[in-house]
C-alpha cells in the first residue's frame, strides 16, 4: 500500500529546516523511509541473509539432439513450461539447427526450473521434447524422429520377441544345375539325397523314404500335385517360371522348403472341397519344419491358407491371398514374415492367434477385410505401412506393437480380460502412427512411444473397465492423441485416463456415468497429460516415412519471455503485500521488443514508472487496481535479463511531488523494495502478507534456500 507517512514527513522536515546552516544535513526523507521499511520488514518476515543478493535467475546452457533430417534447417525454442500444455509459458531462446545435430544454447532463465521444454519446427510438424537439468546443462533429444526419407526403418523389437529375421539369399537360385529330369513315373526313390529337375508337365512327386532328403529344381511353367505328403523330407526351388501347387488333400505335412526366385511365380490351389475352401501348411513332427520363401510371386487362388504347426511363410515378395491367411500354431509355434521394402501382402483376411506370430518388417500390407489377433501367446509386430479394413485385438495378449503406419478403415477393436493382469496393452512405438475410422475399448491400456500418434476419427466407446488402468499411458517425450467424433465412456471410477506427455484432444466427451457420484471421476488425466483444443490438433500422415506430422494449437510457435517486478511501498504500512505496483513485462524472444504493462496496482498515489533513466509512463488515476488488467504500458528494448534492473519508480505525494524512488534492484543483504521475479506472478490479494500467500518467502529471504517460492501459492490468497 503506497501511502506518505506524514509524521515522518515532517519530522524529517523539521530536521532538515533546523539542520539547514550546518554542514551535517541528516538523513533524507527517502533514508528515514527505507530506514523504517527495513525495520518493518524484517518484524514482519524476518531477518535478511547478509548473502541474499535476491536474483532468481542463472545462466545455464540447453545441448539437444535435433534429429530430424540432415537437410532441414530446424527452429528450436526454449520454454520454461509446455508451450501445448500451457498458455504462460515462456519462450527462454530461439536458435536454428541443422537436422542429425546437436544444438548448444545458452539460456538465463529462473534457478528453480529443473526442466524446459524445446520445440522442433520446420514450417510443417512441431514436436516437443523435455530437456532435464543435469550438472549445469539441459539435455534433450529428437532422436526418435523418423527420416522423412525412409519408408520404414531398422527398429529394435522388444525384448522376449520370438522372431528370427535372417539373410536367405541362400534359398534362391538363378540357375538349374547339370542334374536329370524327374523320373518319368515321378517315384523318388534314391536311397540317398537326390537332385531332379522339372521343367513342364504335371506331375505327382512321391519321395519314397523319410530318411532321404530329396530337391527340385523347378524351371518352366510346371504343376505338381502332391498327395503322399506325410513325413517325407523334400526342398524345391522356383528358379523361372510358374509352379501350380495341386492336390486333394488339405493339408500339408512335408518336411522341407519350397523358395520362389524373384522373377519366379508360386500358385497354390490344394483344396477342392467346394465347402472347406481350406489348406494348411502343417508338419507335426518336433524339430521339423515346412517353409515357404518368396521373393517373387506367391499367389493363393481359390482358397483360406492356414499356417499351423511348425509351418512358415517368409515373404519378401508378393503374396496374394484373397480369402484369407491364418496364422495358428496349435501345440507349435508358425510364423507369417514380410521382409524388406519390396515385400507385399495382399489378403482377404489375416488372422493370428494360438502361438501364431505375425512379423511385417519394412514391407507393405493391405488387408482388405479383418486383421484379428488374441490369446496371450501371440506376437502381431508391424514395421511398415500397414492398411486394413477392421481390427480385432482380443483377450490378455500384452504383444501388440506397431513400429510405423496403421491405417484402420473401419473399427478398432481392442478388448483385453477385466482383471489385473489380463488387461489388453496396444504398443505404439516411437514415431509411429494408427488411426482408426471408429475405436472400440475395454481393459486396454496403449503406450505411447516419444513421437507416438493415436488417431480416431470417428468416434470410440470405452466399456466400464476391471480394476486396472485404462487409457493411454505416455513417458516423459512428447506423445498424441486425437479423438473425433463422440467419446462415450461408461460409468465407472476413472474408465478412461491420460498419464504422461500426451497432447490430448477430444471433439465431444460423453460421459454416460453422468450424476452416479459413485463412480466419478470418469476421467483422470495426469502426469503431464493435458487437453489441447481439438480443432488446433491436427494431423498429416507422412507420405515416406512411418509417422505423422502433428500441430497444436494450430502450430507450437512461442513467443514471449514474461518476467513480473512486484514493488512494495516505503514502509507507511505493514501488509507487504507486493501488489502496489505489479510490471509485467512481456519480451519478443525474436525482436529483443518487450512491453511493460502494470498489472496491478494496490496504491493511489501518483507513479512514474522509469526505464533506463526515462519515463516511459505514468499512472495518474488516484484508483485502486488489485484486479488483474492493463493500467499503462509502453514498450521498450530488454536486451536481457539483467536488463529487469534497470526500471525505476517513482513515488509523489498528493501534492504530486516526488517523495520517494523505489528501484528494480535490491542490494544484497538490503530489505526488497522490490522483487524480479520470472515469468506471470500471482501476486498477493490486497493486505495478504507475501508470506502468507507464499510461505516459502521467508525461507528465501533468512536462508537464500527455497528460490522456487513464487510457484508455490496458497489457495485463495492470490490474484491470477
Amino acid at each position: 500500500m503506497i501511502r506518505t507517512n506524514w509524521a515522518i514527513s515532517m519530522a524529517a522536515l523539521c530536521l532538515l529546516s533546523f539542520s539547514s546552516c550546518s554542514h551535517d544535513l541528516g538523513p533524507t526523507l527517502q533514508q528515514v523511509n527505507e530506514q523504517e521499511f527495513t525495520k518493518n520488514f524484517e518484524a514482519s518476515i524476518g531477518q535478511v541473509n547478509p548473502n541474499q543478493d535476491w536474483n532468481l535467475y542463472s545462466d545455464r546452457s540447453v545441448s539437444v539432439q535435433v534429429g530430424g533430417e540432415a537437410s532441414v534447417n530446424y527452429t528450436l525454442y526454449v520454454c520454461d513450461k509446455n508451450p501445448a500444455q500451457d498458455n504462460s509459458a515462456s519462450l527462454l531462446a530461439v536458435a536454428t539447427a541443422q537436422g542429425g545435430t546437436t544444438a548448444n544454447i545458452d539460456v538465463n532463465l529462473a534457478t528453480a526450473i529443473e526442466t524446459v521444454y524445446i520445440v522442433r519446427g520446420d514450417g510443417v510438424a512441431q514436436y516437443v521434447v523435455p530437456a532435464s537439468l543435469n550438472g549445469n546443462q539441459f539435455e534433450g533429444s529428437f532422436v526418435y524422429s523418423p527420416a522423412a526419407s525412409a519408408r520404414t526403418r531398422a527398429v529394435s523389437l522388444a525384448s522376449g520377441n520370438p522372431f528370427n529375421v535372417i539373410n536367405t539369399d541362400d534359398f534362391y537360385k538363378t540357375s538349374v544345375p547339370a542334374v536329370a529330369e524327374i523320373p518319368s513315373s515321378d517315384l523318388l526313390s534314391d536311397v540317398t539325397d537326390a537332385i531332379y529337375k522339372v521343367t513342364s508337365g504335371s506331375h505327382t512327386p512321391w519321395p519314397y523314404y523319410n530318411t532321404v532328403t530329396y530337391t527340385l529344381y523347378v524351371a518352366g511353367d510346371v504343376t505338381l500335385n502332391f498327395l503322399y505328403t506325410s513325413g517325407q523330407n523334400l526342398n524345391i526351388y522356383v528358379v523361372s517360371g510358374t509352379l501350380t501347387v495341386t492336390g486333394d488333400d488339405s493339408q500339408n505335412n512335408a518336411n522341407g522348403f519350397i523358395s520362389v526366385a524373384p522373377d519366379a511365380k508360386l500358385v497354390w490351389n490344394r483344396s477342392t472341397s467346394s465347402v472347406t475352401k481350406y489348406t494348411r501348411l502343417i508338419n507335426e513332427s518336433d524339430g521339423k519344419s515346412f517353409t515357404i520363401y518368396n521373393r517373387g510371386t506367391f499367389e493363393i487362388q481359390d482358397e483360406k491358407l492356414g499356417i499351423v504347426d511348425n509351418a512358415t511363410i517368409y515373404n519378401e515378395g508378393t503374396l496374394k491371398a484373397p480369402n484369407g491367411i491364418e496364422v495358428v500354431g496349435g501345440t507349435r509355434v508358425a510364423y507369417l514374415y514380410n521382409v524388406g521394402e519390396n515385400a507385399e501382402l495382399e489378403l482377404g483376411s489375416l488372422k493370428v492367434s494360438t502361438n501364431g506370430h505375425f512379423l511385417n518388417d519394412g514391407g507393405t500390407v493391405t488387408i482388405t477385410g479383418k486383421t484379428e489377433a488374441g490369446d496371450s501367446n501371440t506376437w502381431w509386430v508391424n514395421n511398415g505401412p500397414y492398411t486394413t479394413g477392421t481390427l480385432d485385438i482380443l483377450q490378455n495378449n500384452q504383444h501388440f506393437y506397431n513400429y510405423c503406419q496403421l491405417f484402420i478403415n473401419d473399427k478398432l477393436s481392442i478388448v483385453g480380460g477385466g482383471s489385473a493382469g489380463t488387461e489388453a496393452v496396444f504398443h505404439q512405438m516411437d514415431g509411429s502412427y494408427l488411426e482408426a475410422e471408429s475405436g472400440l475399448f475395454n481393459n486396454v491400456t496403449v503406450e505411447l512411444g516419444a513421437g507416438a500418434g493415436f488417431n480416431i476419427k470417428n468416434g470410440s466407446y470405452w466399456r466400464a473397465k476391471g480394476s486396472q488402468f485404462q487409457g493411454f499411458k505416455a513417458g516423459a517425450n512428447q506423445a498424441f492423441v486425437r479423438l473425433g467424433g463422440k467419446t462415450e465412456v461408461e460409468s465407472h471410477i476413472k474408465n478412461f485416463q491420460a498419464n504422461g506427455n500426451i497432447a490430448l484432444g477430444i471433439e465431444n466427451f460423453v460421459d454416460l456415468g453422468n450424476g452416479n457420484v459413485g463412480d466419478q471421476p470418469l476421467t483422470e488425466i495426469t502426469n503431464g497429460a493435458a487437453e489441447v483444443k481439438f480443432d488446433n490438433l491436427t494431423v498429416t500422415p507422412n507420405a515416406k516415412s512411418c509417422g505423422a506430422a502433428w500441430t497444436i494449437g494450430g502450430g507450437i510457435e512461442p513467443t514471449y519471455e514474461y518476467n513480473t517486478i512486484a514493488f512494495e511501498d516505503l514502509g507507511s504500512t505493514d501488509d507487504f503485500d507486493f501488489n502496489d505496483i505489479v510490471l509485467e513485462i512481456a519480451k519478443d524472444a525474436k525482436t529483443g521488443k518487450a512491453t511493460a504493462t502494470i498489472v496491478a496496482a494496490g496504491g493511489t498515489l501518483p507513479v512514474d514508472v522509469e526505464y533506463d533513466g526515462e519515463v516511459i509512463f505514468s499512472k495518474t488515476d488516484g484508483v485502486m487496481h488489485t484486479n488483474r488488467g492493463n493500467y499503462g504500458n509502453a514498450e521498450i528494448t530488454l536486451n536481457s535479463n539483467e536488463d529487469l534492473k534497470k526500471f525505476k519508480l517513482i513515488v509523489k505525494n498528493e501534492g504530486n511531488l516526488q517523495s520517494s524512488i523505489i528501484e528494480s534492484a535490491t542490494k544484497k543483504g538490503e530489505a526488497p523494495q522490490a522483487l524480479i521475479i520470472p515469468g506471470q506472478w500471482a501476486w498477493p490479494t490486497e493486505r495478504t502478507n507475501i508470506t502468507t500467500a507464499y510461505p516459502d518467502f521467508a525461507n528465501w529471504v533468512i536462508n537464500t534456500t527455497n528460490t522456487d517460492w513464487y510457484t508455490n501459492p496458497v489457495d485463495g490468497t492470490v490474484v491470477k
